[in-house]
């Protein structure tokens, strides 16, 4: 065998070996996808409902989507659910928890197994009364999780969607966006929920908003920050950033 030939069968070797291997990446990323789907459509399954519609109940009048969240079977499953968070236009119907630190999460399901996805998380910082609250989730290629977020940076998409709900044990919020953003995650997004002075956050958030929005921010406001990855050169965070307000019914 001369050079020339063996060199020509050495690189269809080593292509059909990078072909395997991109195969079996491919197909174990997108087994990783679907296994990470079917838990969450699981706990949805026994966690929502639509609220008053399998009873037979006059449903009240209120400014959320009518789901009834089961929050003593999700705390059975683990006791570190804060609360759920919905948007029907972005795919997101998940349950927020928080752990230890903002590892825990980051790349396991509600139920402890393993996933790229991971969970959405509350800043382990946070703290039940805090002013600013940071929920983290992955930027996901098939638009799970907040792989839809960076939405929020087109201004129509905004005005046609304006508000999220989040729902806790203490009640129902809509969750309506004031800020959006591409930022670092050094950024003082990332370092407000150890300030104090949230009205000066506030205004420097509206501040960076790539969208003018209706919402404005009042002093004593709470701030609901949702941040996931972004991948712009210069900035490798995007964050939307809500006021909750609680539903209350008639």
């Amino acid at each position: 065998m001369n050079n020339k030939a063996f060199v020509l069968k050495t690189l269809l070797l080593i292509i059909a070996v990078g072909i395997v291997i991109s195969s079996y990446n491919i197909t174990s990323i997108l087994m990783d996808y679907k296994e990470s789907s079917a838990v969450y459509d699981e706990i949805a399954s026994f966690a929502v409902e639509e609220d008053g519609e399998e009873k037979g109940e006059t449903k009240p009048e209120k400014n959320t989507p009518d789901l009834k969240i089961d929050f003593a079977s999700l705390n059975k499953l683990n006791s570190d659910v804060k609360g759920w968070l919905y948007s029907e236009n972005l795919g997101i119907n998940y349950p927020v928890l928080q752990g230890e630190d903002n590892n825990q999460y980051l790349r396991h399901l509600p139920n402890g197994e393993e996933s790229s996805g991971g969970t959405l998380f509350i800043d382990y910082r946070n703290k039940e009364n805090d002013k600013h609250i940071l929920i983290y989730g992955h930027n996901m290629k098939d638009g799970s999780m907040f792989g839809k977020l960076s939405r929020y940076a087109d201004q129509e998409y905004y005005e046609q969607h304006p508000e999220l709900y989040f729902y806790t044990e203490e009640g129902e919020y809509r969750l309506k966006i004031f800020s959006a953003y591409y930022t670092n995650d050094n950024d003082f997004t990332y370092s407000v929920s150890e300030q104090s002075d949230a009205n000066e956050y506030s205004y420097y958030a509206g501040r960076k908003s790539c969208i003018d929005t209706d919402t404005e921010y009042q002093e004593g406001d709470c701030i609901i920050t949702l941040s996931t990855c972004a991948y712009l050169r210069g900035h490798n965070r995007f964050v939307v950033q809500c006021i909750p307000y609680k539903v209350e019914t008639k």
